[in-house]
């Protein structure tokens, strides 16, 4: 099913902007909408339609085409929503671009053939879109996993696009949340989270904060079936961290995968390149404010723990966190002013 504005003639006993009904035979392409700040459900595949035009000539409701509810550009759920039922999906029951996740209702989303919210990074339901979020958004922890990725090419998941004209964007992930990210052996998904450029010198603009706690971590992990090390990228930090930005009880799993960057230091002991393949790649212009990672679990990485793609200060994302399962470092060594990493092999 897919989200439509009403096809027919609004009545007074029935709202056409405020529901989500099956996808009608007409071939008008439907329009945007926004539901009601008030309780919404929406139809389900043992619910009939409410609007006329989408029933069939013998007067009774077509059946569902089992396709997941789609918000399209421009739409979005208005706080209050709440008691949203999708049940009876031939896939997800929703696919939906982060920017409008904020306002997701409290409700019903499992009994469909993937029980995974579908995810891209910008709110328009057009697959294989991964243009970049640019407004602050949050992701609520809703009782389902969010896949990221619509095909076996992977997805990148966007914070900022890197352009000066652009304003700033904080993503906020909350307590309990799990992303699962699509990769392939070409291309492999990541979250990344960019600053940008403005004349000859940077400013933030991504930011993310991660809210878990110990009793409802926020996991980032495979969306395999038989997870293993490697399957996506990981987090990626390009030009600054914002100072924002902060990641408290995470779960990194089965990341280290091809971030197709090359540092100075190696990610490994006695590694020959210095690929930067790591679960978090911070690839910096100067050092992050902090280390903004802790109480995080980094687990079953094909490369490092950390890589640390900057000059200068050495600031510690050991201490306070996990790492298990490493192919790689702890952590990579940060290299001097020059460029020099002869301080010895990272651990």
């Amino acid at each position: 099913m897919r989200l439509h504005s009403c096809p027919c003639r609004p009545h007074a006993s029935v709202k056409c902007s405020s529901f989500l009904s099956p996808r009608s035979a007409s071939k008008e392409r439907p329009r945007a909408l926004k539901l009601e700040p008030r309780r919404v459900s929406a139809l389900s595949a043992d619910l009939s339609p409410k609007c006329p035009s989408d029933r069939n000539n013998r007067g009774t409701p077509e059946k569902p085409r089992g396709n997941e509810q789609t918000p399209r550009r421009a739409t979005g759920f208005l706080s209050g929503s709440e008691e949203l039922a999708v049940r009876g999906s031939g896939t997800h029951p929703l696919y939906l671009g982060v920017g409008y996740a904020t306002n997701l209702p409290k409700g019903t989303y499992s009994g469909n053939a993937v029980d995974a919210f579908l995810l891209q990074a910008i709110g328009v339901g057009v697959y294989g879109n991964d243009e970049p979020l640019l407004h602050d958004a949050v992701l609520p922890a809703r009782g389902l996993p969010y896949q990221v990725g619509t095909s076996e090419t992977g997805a990148d998941f966007i914070v900022g696009d890197g352009r000066s004209e652009s304003p700033a964007a904080l993503l906020r992930i909350e307590a309990g949340v799990e992303l699962r990210f699509r990769g392939s052996s070409s291309v492999l998904g990541q979250l990344l989270v960019q600053g940008k450029g403005v004349g000859a010198t940077s400013a933030p603009q991504g930011a993310l904060v991660v809210e878990g706690t110990a009793e409802a971590p926020v996991v980032f992990t495979s969306m395999n079936p038989a997870p293993a090390a490697g399957d996506w990228q990981g987090l990626y930090f390009e030009t600054l961290v914002d100072e924002r930005t902060r990641i408290d009880h995470a779960e990194i799993r089965f990341a280290g995968g091809e971030s197709l960057t090359v540092g100075v230091c190696v990610a490994s002991p006695g590694a020959t390149d210095s690929h930067a393949d790591c679960s978090a790649v911070l690839y910096l212009e100067t050092p992050p404010p902090s280390a903004f990672i802790q109480s995080t679990l980094f687990d079953t990485s094909a490369g490092c723990g950390v890589y640390r793609g900057w000059s200068g200060d050495d600031v510690n994302f050991v201490a306070g966190n996990t790492f298990t399962g490493l192919a790689g470092c702890e952590q990579s060594n940060v290299p001097t002013d020059n460029n020099d990493c002869s301080n010895g092999a990272c651990k």
